[in-house]
């Protein structure tokens, strides 16, 4: 038994599609992102795939969680930890996978810790992800080891979640990309995983815009697909069935494919796109829960 491994320096859609027909691949590995452009690329029709038989994340423009029978969720790790720290079995059930990261695997122990004061906090109640065990690395190079661990020998991994009662560890984002508004914490991640499947949208990329009373409030940059259009309410009122009232963007801001800037690997910079939202409100002097951004902008707020 045996296998060939195909790989690619960078990503391109095209590139990417003609080297699995040319080498015959049966099994693809590719990021959400990265599927999505090889499926809506013009020679994704034109080509013959049938002898792809496995599919990480599939092949199909649009596809939601709930029909992806073959993608990555279901897993937590990091390269500390060089593995899985958590993640369920190949056949364990989609809406499972959809929902958790699975159970802490033998030999590693997690535990939630409150961000403020370190303390554990009980199950149901989201905090920081810590993980130590087997495969946790030794620690850091030229990093004093009480530097990156605990006194108790835990990696406090920046990850946000919870465990729940049966002992599924939730992964709910990056501690450091949280929204902090109005005294509540919100994940981009989850308003991000709100919007899948809302029609003609490319992507919805949420952060937290300075706000002098409330911290931040949520702005969302709403990409269409090329040659559509989106509708604010619609995204609003899409959103209203899913998100607490807090969660919901302030401000939806319009943009086209033409405004995103990529990565080598075809990942969207969020960080130059959120720079030209903040200069948007700035220029169009939008007004967001009673602060004038024309204003508060130029005099410093960001």
């Amino acid at each position: 038994a045996g296998a060939t491994l195909v790989l690619q320096e960078t990503f391109d859609p095209e590139s990417a599609l003609r080297c699995l027909v040319d080498e015959r691949a049966n099994a693809t590995q590719a990021w959400p992102h990265q599927a999505k452009a090889m499926a809506e690329h013009p020679l994704y029709e034109e080509l013959d795939l049938s002898h792809i038989d496995k599919e990480v994340y599939r092949l199909q423009p649009d596809i939601s969680p709930e029909e992806d029978t073959w993608g990555t969720q279901g897993s937590f790790g990091m390269t500390e930890t060089f593995t899985f720290v958590a993640n369920l079995p190949a056949d364990a059930p989609v809406a499972l996978r959809n929902g958790t990261s699975g159970k802490p695997r033998a030999g590693m122990q997690v535990r939630i810790l409150d961000t403020q004061t370190h303390e554990p906090l009980p199950a149901g109640e989201e905090g920081e992800i810590a993980v130590k065990g087997l495969t946790l690395m030794r620690g850091y190079y030229k990093v004093a080891p009480e530097q990156t661990f605990d006194s108790e020998g835990y990696f406090h991994s920046q990850d946000g979640g919870f465990l729940d009662a049966d002992g599924y560890v939730h992964w709910k984002g990056r501690i450091s990309n949280l929204i902090k508004t109005g005294g509540a914490n919100v994940s981009p991640m989850e308003i991000e995983e709100s919007l899948l499947g809302f029609p003609n949208m490319r992507t919805g990329i949420p952060f937290g815009a300075p706000h002098p009373t409330l911290g931040e409030v949520i702005v969302l940059c709403a990409v269409a697909m090329a040659g559509e259009t989106l509708d604010e309410a619609a995204i609003l009122a899409f959103l209203k069935e899913k998100l607490a009232a807090y969660k919901l963007p302030r401000k939806i801001l319009m943009f086209t494919e033409d405004d995103l800037d990529f990565t080598g690997n075809q990942k969207i910079q969020t960080g130059k796109l959120i720079d030209k939202a903040l200069a948007r409100l700035r220029d169009e002097a939008v007004e967001i829960e009673g602060v004038n951004y024309g204003d508060y902008l130029v005099e410093g707020g960001a």
